[in-house]
């Protein structure tokens, strides 16, 4: 009886060992999974730290105005906390060595724990709070000639280091001040709060506002072997390097050009380049040490997007042509010596995109003609070291500042127009905003201001 109940002990015994190990192979890849788990989740929510980290750094960037940008950019991973946590920001428009300019910018965030990686995307519009070395732009027109108030209609003061003739019979044609030490008026209702004296002169610093043409140099692939070798879908071509060139002329008008995802391009162009087709992406950068002409043909990008438009000798934009996107920058340098630096036929820039920053630089004269548009709903400014022709073309929402003469004509609608010779109003609409003159970092030495416009995790 007694060795029965040992071997039923054994028995027993080694059934419970058989059940717990049994149990203990079916709880293994549970366990195992969890602690996985667990440790995927730690390195996830600390590469989240991470890339946020990476955010605020750039916060801190803009706000105190760094030219120290060499820790952004791809292939840069920063420590965080230690060497095993990093975060990689990009900023595309932005360059080491220069102070953020006035715009929109996205800001990319790239944390990195172990093998989990965390992204942050940040939209900002940023205010330098410059100062341009002028203090004129409180008012809605300031001549540092004389001055001629036909028949527009300004809404806002009006100053000028000259003389102010007032030609127009219609009450508050000016509804503002007026403000100069020698004046003409024949109808005294014309300007709504009268004339007062000038006690300190306008100085209107054009040059240092100007921009200065970049060094871009030939590099990268020739951009007519895309047509052999680039993806091709339904006329367009896919630019997936970050330079092309083109030796020679180039007219672009069989096949659309459109920028990969998420990648930056330059195309440079040995001569002049004639765009009759669309080039969509948004990072793009067009250099021509010719001239550019727009026929038909428009580069189009998000409220993200980073445009630039360099030409040394002219550019002109003709109808149907337009150039959209968050930050836009046109530089004519006219080494040629052209009549026109650059002349709007009917092409425009960001004419309905909301909250875009376009800029237009033009060495020696411009002229807004036909039914062009400049930031119809976002912020411009189009400068000329010449004279400015306002001949229709409408920019409700850009100032105009000229080191040469102005000619404000009917039908057209500005924020401001800012002359360093004689301004000529003779029909157009001035409708002053200081915020505009805010947004542009124009307005004298303000401290900079951010503000977030979207924020998003991935």
């Amino acid at each position: 009886m007694l060795r029965n109940q040992k071997g039923f002990a054994t028995v027993l015994a080694v059934g419970v060992m058989v059940f717990l190990s049994l149990m203990i192979m079916a709880l293994m890849p549970m366990l195992t999974a969890a602690i996985h788990f667990n440790s995927i989740n730690r390195d996830g929510i600390e590469a989240q730290y991470a890339a946020e980290a990476g955010a605020k750094r750039a916060f801190a960037g803009f706000m105190n105005a760094d030219t120290d940008w060499s820790w952004i950019g791809p292939n840069n991973p920063r420590p965080f906390t230690n060497a095993t946590k990093t975060y990689e920001v990009s900023i595309p428009g932005i360059t080491n060595g220069s102070a953020p300019a006035t715009g929109n910018y996205t800001i990319t965030s790239v944390g990195k724990v172990g093998n989990e990686t965390r992204k942050v995307l940040v939209n900002v519009t940023y205010t330098s709070g410059g100062g341009g070395g002028s203090n004129v732009f409180k008012y809605a027109t300031f001549s540092v000639g004389t001055m001629t108030v036909n028949q527009p209609q300004i809404n806002g003061d009006i100053a000028s280091n000259g003389k102010i003739i007032v030609n127009s019979s219609t009450p508050n044609t000016v509804n503002g001040t007026a403000y100069c030490n020698q004046h003409t008026i024949y109808t005294p209702s014309a300007v709504s709060s009268g004339f007062q004296s000038l006690t300190d002169n306008g100085n209107l610093d054009v040059n240092s506002l100007m921009l200065s043409m970049p060094n871009i140099t030939e590099s990268g692939t020739n951009i007519t072997s895309t047509w052999a070798n680039g993806e091709w879908y339904n006329g367009t071509y896919t630019l997936s390097d970050s330079a092309y060139y083109y030796d020679g002329n180039y007219g672009m008008y069989s096949y659309n050009y459109s920028v990969s995802e998420g990648q930056s391009v330059t195309i440079y162009v040995n001569g002049d380049l004639n765009l009759g087709k669309n080039i969509t992406g948004d990072n793009i950068t067009i250099y021509s040490t010719g001239n550019i002409t727009f026929n038909g043909g428009s580069i189009e990008g998000s409220s993200n997007a980073n445009i630039k438009i360099y030409a040394q000798g002219t550019i002109t934009l003709n109808s149907g042509s337009n150039i959209i996107g968050g930050n836009v920058t046109v530089l004519a340098n006219n080494s040629g010596k052209a009549y026109n630096a650059i002349a709007f036929n009917g092409g425009s820039i960001n004419s309905t995109l909301e909250n875009a920053v376009s800029k237009v630089y033009a060495n020696g004269n411009c002229a807004l003609n036909d039914v062009s548009v400049i930031s119809g709903k976002g912020t411009g400014m189009l400068m000329a070291t010449g004279d400015v022709s306002l001949n229709g073309g409408s920019a409700p929402q850009t100032v105009i500042i000229a080191g040469g003469n102005v000619a404000g004509n009917s039908g057209s609608k500005v924020a401001g127009i800012y002359a360093d010779g004689i301004l000529n109003m003779n029909g157009a609409t001035v409708n002053y905003n200081s915020s505009v003159i805010q947004t542009l970092g124009i307005g004298g030495g303000g401290a900079p201001t951010f503000n977030i416009n979207s924020y998003s995790d991935h």
